[in-house]
């Protein structure tokens, strides 16, 4: 239980890999790839409806990231030698430094090579990396470099951006977020005060985007893209991890209730996904947003206690998960320079498997190779050891 000024007495530590967390991290990535996977021969009509509903609804994966992420933050911040409310400030960032930029200065060199120093302008082409002339002006850069933009996208509705750089906006969000967020804790310095802000971000998130939609129905992005229709999220996944921690003894005991969570929680994921489009209806985006969020709190706060997830049989399945932020950042380059197998592979469903084996791997070979040693060289450089 956590208690003013104190952390989580029976949290496990912040190194121990949840499966359960990886998960939930596959679905989401996969429903973003299938958002993105076009261009491709058509599905059969057996899992058609299925599966322009998947593509319509696809981008709610990143909410799901989003409380993963606000969840395992907190999680590491309460895992550091300050625990929750007495965060070393230094040891954080340098942290997130290590662990988000590397690859995300190689992805915006990789884009930049081929895009201006590749030849190509096939339809592929065009909608992985050159969307339109222009795509490329000076707010852009700055916008990217500044982790500004998500609202560089919500306040540019006619400007098209390719999917090699319009992946970028959730990374813009999470860091505007982290870069206030274990500040604020430090501020707070107990949980009561943590829970009250905690829900006046849940609560303040479908009004922005209620807001947005009402006052801006022809710009969608505003409802999407702004940080306030998405920090909602994020609290979502840290009011878990204090739920977690302090229903742990509870929860770990009573493996019905937890099931019935999870259950809930799968009910809300898929009705969501099912019963809304927001891409035609942008109004769904106010309370969809919300219940995937809500969907995704409810599995992992069952989830996290049932040892069914931690199966080795399992483990497989969380692989694209596992490697869920090389695969989001670099599956439009494996889109592009795989199309050709894609295309030819035959029906949908078989070229996106394949097109999520592929990912997998090529975000495997970037975590081991050059991700984690990228990792521990900045670490180092700012004298803490390596992860």
């Amino acid at each position: 239980m956590i208690h003013s000024g104190t952390a989580v007495k029976t949290r496990p530590p912040a190194s121990e890999k949840l499966q359960v967390i990886d998960l939930l991290r596959t679905f989401s990535i996969l429903s973003v790839m299938a958002t993105h996977f076009v261009y491709v021969p058509p599905p059969d009509s057996s899992y058609q409806l299925l599966w322009r509903q998947l593509q319509k609804n696809g981008a709610y994966g990143v909410g799901i990231f989003f409380v993963v992420s606000g969840f395992l933050i907190t999680r590491l911040i309460d895992g550091g030698k300050g625990r929750l409310f007495k965060p070393r400030l230094k040891e954080f960032y340098v942290r997130r430094l290590a662990r988000i930029f590397p690859l995300f200065f190689l992805v915006v060199l990789l884009g930049i090579f081929v895009t201006f120093l590749l030849p190509g302008k096939m339809l592929h082409f065009n909608y992985c990396f050159w969307a339109n002339p222009r795509q490329f002006d000076f707010l852009f850069w700055l916008s990217l470099f500044s982790f500004s933009f998500n609202w560089y996208m919500a306040l540019s509705p006619n400007n098209l951006i390719a999917l090699a750089w319009a992946v970028m906006w959730s990374l813009s969000v999470e860091e505007q977020f982290y870069f206030f967020y274990p500040r604020l804790l430090k501020m707070l310095g107990n949980q009561k005060r943590l829970l009250f802000i905690l829900l006046i971000f849940i609560g303040g998130g479908p009004l922005w985007r209620l807001a947005a939609v009402l006052g801006a129905p022809q710009n969608p992005g505003l409802a999407k893209f702004a940080s306030f229709g998405a920090f909602d999220q994020i609290a979502f996944g840290a009011l878990l991890y204090l739920a977690a921690g302090k229903y742990k003894k509870f929860l770990s005991i009573h493996p019905v209730i937890c099931l019935l969570a999870c259950l809930s929680g799968v009910f809300l994921l898929v009705g969501t996904y099912a019963s809304t489009n927001y891409m035609e209806h942008p109004a769904d985006l106010v309370w969809g947003e919300s219940l995937v969020a809500l969907g995704s709190f409810l599995f992992l706060l069952g989830g996290l206690h049932l040892p069914l997830f931690e199966s080795k049989l399992l483990a497989p399945l969380s692989w694209p998960g596992k490697y869920s932020y090389g695969n989001y950042l670099l599956h439009a380059f494996v889109f592009y320079y795989a199309y050709p197998l894609l295309v030819f592979h035959g029906d949908t469903l078989s070229a996106y498997f394949l097109f999520i084996v592929i990912s997998t791997a090529v975000s495997a070979l970037s975590f081991r190779f050059f991700e984690v040693p990228a990792n521990r060289m900045v670490r180092g450089i700012f004298g803490f050891s390596p992860a």
